[in-house]
């Protein structure tokens, strides 16, 4: 009976006085119902199926059937409706036959004053009943799911009896490692002598000290396959049947194969060293070669400077331009060489910063100095202003000299003859400001953050008019990181660029991180 309906009786019976007296008798107590009568096995059927009974209420004996039949088809029908023998006389032999056969209760119409309490009871049975086999079917369909869902996330189950030694391992379990349920002993034991010899003393010491603190297990180790593999897995737990005094007496837990992702780790783990590995052996390749270029151009650069300078006799014009050439492909060679050294100190992260105070016009002087000769030969104006209040900075003058020597360099090659190029610095709230602005050819936006990507030239052919390897942008852009600033561009195609150069006020520096890498395109 649903909360809130109310009780169909459905009588079985051929003299309807007794069920009028037997209905009465049940509203006088309280009962609100709804009922109906039968007299044939026929009509009892079809009442079954279309008034749908709470509770039955049968005469035993009955012109064309009798009780018995009727309790039969209803416990054929549903067995759960209670079923009442409400007769005039019954020995007391069918009375237990009928109570084995599974009928509720049965009533003699002499005493019909129990029959309402019969009926209460019968329905409390039922009630009672119908709770159970709903608590027993959700059971079965929740360890349904649960297997299910170990079956789907390949987990294997334990279930340790920590008093008898004996566990139970589910299917998961057995096929994680090969095996057949009756191919091992279902005991700890069995499961610790699958465990790698290496790992054995670690697991089982660190399973028992958490069980005895009651805390939950957790542990990566490698247990033997029938295969004769070792599979890695995680291992949980977690005790149960804690008694009075803090002892478990039972732990559950689960295993999961992680064999892949181990693999997927030694894997990485070799990939990191092999590069490492490359990375030792490219520095020491560079040093190498950067000793054994250096010396040699050390020898043409100086004395290319002694045939200029004239000490080795006058030279004529022919020769003092071959000279010349010679002096500046050596410069420019030892530049790309530093350059290199450079980016691979940065790689290795061997690269420090040096602080000192200076002010912005003694590292602006060496710059100048440095990139006039190509200011001249393309007869460009190169002009400097520096903001009085910006006074002493704090900062790597070296590698700062390096950043703007780089952003002026940049400008001149992509400024036409005659063009322009100015440098101005500035003092913010917070950050010092020095922007190199020229009237060059200008960056397109596509190519706005390519140029500090290392070995980058907007124009990569072979036949490119502008000259370089494309390090400078992204040094420059990395020394202005390691100071905790930043090299920003802004440019209008076809009509220049301005680099600028943040640094801050205070000085703070920092190491590159992954992060920087990716951005100036390190690896």
């Amino acid at each position: 009976m649903e909360n809130g309906s109310v009780l169909r009786i459905l009588f079985v019976e051929d003299y309807p006085p007794d069920t009028e007296l037997a209905e009465r008798i049940l509203l006088k107590n309280g009962l609100e119902f709804q009922s109906r009568r039968v007299e044939t096995a026929e009509d009892f059927l079809e009442e079954l199926h279309g008034f749908s009974p709470d509770i039955v209420i049968s005469d035993y004996n009955l012109p064309t059937f009798d009780g018995m039949e009727a309790l039969r088809i209803l416990l054929d029908h549903d067995s759960s409706i209670p079923f009442i023998v409400f007769t005039g006389s019954l020995n007391e032999e069918t009375a237990v036959a009928c109570m084995k056969a599974g009928a509720t209760d049965y009533i003699l119409k002499d005493r019909i004053r129990r029959l309402p309490f019969s009926v209460m009871e019968a329905l409390d049975k039922k009630a009672a009943f119908v709770a159970r086999e709903k608590a027993e079917l959700s059971l079965r369909e929740s360890e349904e799911r649960l297997q299910l869902a170990m079956e789907v996330s390949e987990y294997g189950f334990w279930d340790w009896d920590m008093d008898s030694n004996d566990a139970y391992f589910s299917q998961g379990w057995y096929f994680m490692f090969g095996y057949k349920p009756d191919e091992l002993p279902g005991t700890f034991d069995a499961w610790a002598t699958l465990l790698h010899p290496d790992d054995h003393g670690l697991v089982i010491g660190r399973l028992m000290n958490d069980l005895r603190k009651l805390e939950v297990f957790q542990m990566d180790f490698r247990m033997l396959s029938k295969s004769g593999k070792w599979i890695w897995v995680t291992g949980r737990g977690k005790p149960f049947d804690i008694d009075e005094n803090g002892v478990p007496h039972r732990a559950i837990g689960t295993f999961i194969d992680i064999t892949s992702r181990k693999l997927a780790e030694e894997q990485i783990l070799r990939a990191r060293m092999a590069a490492e590995e490359a990375n030792r052996y490219k520095d020491e390749l560079l040093a190498n070669m950067s000793h054994e270029l250096r010396t040699p151009l050390s020898s043409i650069i100086g004395f290319s400077d002694v045939l200029l300078e004239g000490y080795s006799g006058e030279l004529n014009s022919k020769q003092k331009e071959q000279i010349f050439t010679i002096n500046n492909s050596g410069n420019r060679l030892l530049e790309l060489i530093n350059r290199m050294l450079d980016l691979s100190k940065i790689e290795s992260g061997g690269m420090d910063l040096i602080f000192e105070n200076f002010h912005p016009e003694y590292v602006l002087s060496v710059v100048l100095n440095r990139t006039d000769p190509m200011a001249s030969k393309k007869n460009i104006s190169l002009s400097m202003n520096v903001d009085p209040e910006v006074g002493e900075i704090m900062a790597d003058a070296t590698k700062i000299t390096e950043i703007l020597y780089n952003l002026v360099e940049n400008s001149l090659k992509f400024t036409p003859d005659g063009g322009e190029v100015s440098i101005d610095v500035k003092k913010g709230d917070d950050s010092i400001y020095i922007s190199v602005s020229d009237n060059g050819t200008g960056i397109k936006k596509t190519d706005v953050e390519r140029i500090f990507e290392p070995f980058v030239q907007v124009d990569g052919s072979t036949s490119r008019k502008y000259g370089g390897v494309g390090l400078g942008l992204m040094l420059a852009r990395t020394y202005a990181k390691m100071h905790n600033g930043d090299v920003q561009v802004k440019s209008n195609y076809g009509h220049g660029s301005t680099f600028t150069l943040i640094l801050p006020s205070s000085p703070v520096s920092r190491e590159i991180t992954g992060q920087d890498r990716c951005t100036t395109g390190l690896h």
